[in-house]
């Protein structure tokens, strides 16, 4: 009986609703796609090596984000940054919708900015060592989201399993239970796949950004989890 009343038309709506809190994390989508996509459409190859950073072009901190060195680089950061955007929108589908607007903020502006740090960071590390190359790609904003979505990840089921932990854990709702065993279940997938794939995770390859893959998790996981908590123990 249950089933028939259930329509696609209801389920598409539904979802809709519960996405409508999620506008800040669809502006980072768009911010991150169009530009990468873009700039490589316009000015590829040719002009593209004047965006990106090196020692003597501190100013392209910021372009050499969105420029890359070749295709294959370009999809995997695009692939990766959709991936876990929308892995972040999914987790979060069943919070409450002032968690949904805050936690979407966040995610738009520590990814970003964790990012472009990011790349500094690289950039400072590399110059001790006589280093004179270019650093271009997205790795350290897509490493950022990811470790946002690590954090968001990681509050919301430590957060539920606390409150089963007392008295007010007879309280939960049903999609209190379902958004615990949602996160719960994602949080055991990363783990599995931290385990299984470590080397593929952080791309510990001689050609591969790793200080912009590092630091831009870190500083992206640190933040927002600080940022969570605090979140979380207001609304506590």
């Amino acid at each position: 009986m249950f089933f028939r009343r259930v329509s696609i038309r209801s389920v598409l709506i539904w979802i809709l609703r519960q996405c409508s809190g999620f506008s800040y994390v669809w502006i980072a989508l768009i911010l991150f796609c169009v530009p990468v996509i873009l700039l490589h459409v316009l000015l590829w190859p040719s002009s593209l090596d004047y965006l990106s950073l090196s020692p003597d072009r501190w100013w392209a901190l910021i372009s050499s984000a969105f420029v890359h060195r070749d295709l294959a680089h370009l999809f995997n950061n695009l692939w990766a940054f959709v991936r876990y955007t929308v892995s972040f929108v999914f987790v979060n589908l069943l919070g409450s919708v002032e968690r949904k607007r805050y936690w979407s903020k966040t995610f738009l502006c520590v990814s970003f900015v964790g990012g472009i740090i990011a790349g500094g960071i690289e950039l400072l590390a590399r110059m001790p060592t006589g280093w004179n190359g270019t650093i271009v790609g997205a790795s350290g904003i897509v490493y950022s989201a990811i470790g946002v979505f690590f954090a968001s990840v990681l509050i919301v089921s430590t957060s539920y399993v606390c409150i089963l932990l007392t008295k007010q854990g007879r309280r939960l709702g049903l999609r209190n239970v379902a958004d615990l065993l949602l996160n719960v279940l994602v949080l055991v997938f990363i783990v599995l796949e931290l385990i299984t794939s470590t080397e593929k995770f952080l791309s510990f390859s001689p050609k591969a950004a790793v200080y912009s893959h590092s630091y831009g998790f870190v500083i992206g996981f640190c933040i927002s989890l600080a940022l969570f908590f605090n979140f979380q123990n207001k609304k506590q």
